[in-house]
């Protein structure tokens, strides 16, 4: 990350490639009305997309997660080995829940590129071995994939370090009033090629545009709606929506983008 380089800034560009989920967890919008759709993304426009990256010079990191299970999205491995070739400096990660796992899949996985696997256990402890087992009989190294453990109480928050209410989506609270780094170091691309403002934002309040009209560094750089949010949460201002219904900390990453976003235009 440079300060010359004020588009290094943004760390991850996340990828919300499919509208499916095959779980309705208690503590997900799927779980109250957040619909499961069949919607899949144009490889084609994350063709585009990883091209305007190449082409502005983008090496961090490409994460397959958003909204939905990827591994239903099907395209995964052609999208992986697209994102490889295009981007090749460019970590891939995937975050799943680990149901649609086997060794074929795996093994495919990590034959398209993937860098790292990020397992989230739901149900038990068991499921960590059973999983361990798995990635050994693929002979996939230990440092290509994780585990998240939200398989805890309620009382312990199902594991989480912080329970996000998804802007508001599962639960109220009061306002926070305090800094967020999330639109400093990161965007999220919807299925249908829309820029979103934010992971948590569940009911994809703030559009920045889209992939089909708009360049990913112009949008990251110069979007008016995208400055207005930094500006607010840079000291602490939560009052725009979904921003004042959202209890995430937000402050885990971003420092350093943070400073170099705000020397260029905040």
């Amino acid at each position: 990350m440079s300060f010359d380089d004020p588009f290094s800034s943004l760390m991850t560009v996340e990828i919300n490639a499919t509208e499916l989920c095959n779980r309705t967890c208690s503590f997900c919008p799927r779980g109250v009305d957040y619909p499961n759709l069949n919607e899949h993304m144009d490889p084609a426009h994350l063709e585009v997309l990883f091209y305007q990256l190449k082409n502005s010079g983008y090496k961090n990191r490409i994460l397959f997660c958003g909204f939905s299970e990827p591994l239903l999205y099907k395209y995964i491995h052609g999208v992986i080995e697209q994102s490889k070739y295009i981007l090749p400096n460019s970590p891939v990660h995937l975050v799943t829940n680990t149901d649609k796992l086997t060794k074929d899949n795996i093994s495919e996985l990590f034959n398209s590129g993937l860098d790292l696997l990020i397992c989230s256990v739901y149900d038990s402890p068991s499921q960590i071995d059973e999983l361990t087992k798995l990635f050994n009989e693929c002979n996939i190294d230990s440092s290509k994939y994780f585990f998240q453990h939200y398989y805890k109480s309620e009382e312990e928050q199902f594991g989480f370090a912080g329970f996000s209410s998804r802007a508001g989506y599962l639960f109220q609270h009061d306002t926070l009033s305090k800094p967020c780094n999330m639109p400093f170091y990161s965007i999220l691309v919807d299925w249908n090629g829309d820029y979103l403002l934010c992971c948590h934002d569940w009911k994809k309040s703030v559009k920045l545009g889209n992939i089909t009209n708009s360049h990913i560094k112009k949008v990251w750089l110069e979007h008016p709606i995208l400055k207005q949010f930094r500006n607010n949460l840079s000291v602490g201002s939560r009052q725009d929506y979904p921003c004042r219904n959202c209890n995430v900390s937000g402050t885990l990453y971003g420092n350093r983008s943070k400073e170099v976003l705000s020397n260029e235009q905040v």
